[in-house]
């Protein structure tokens, strides 16, 4: 079980899909435009970043309207 699946207690199984036409090979942005813009350069792990994007969804989406990824 990786980390997301212990964050998210579930065992979940990815649907790999063949990239798109004009898909990057990684996704790797460069944000310092965005930092010097905004005057903030906050830097999060994955494991965080992976507990505060579920965090958001769980009170967001899946505990609202009846949706569930339960």
């Amino acid at each position: 079980m990786n980390e997301c699946h212990k964050i998210v207690g579930r065992n979940l199984i990815p649907n790999y899909r063949e990239t798109t036409a004009g898909s990057p090979v990684r996704r790797a942005p460069d944000m310092s435009e965005t930092e010097r813009i905004i005057g903030n350069s906050e830097h999060i792990g994955i494991n965080e970043g992976i507990v505060r994007t579920y965090a958001w969804y769980r009170e967001n989406v899946f505990d609202t309207n009846n949706i569930s990824a339960m």
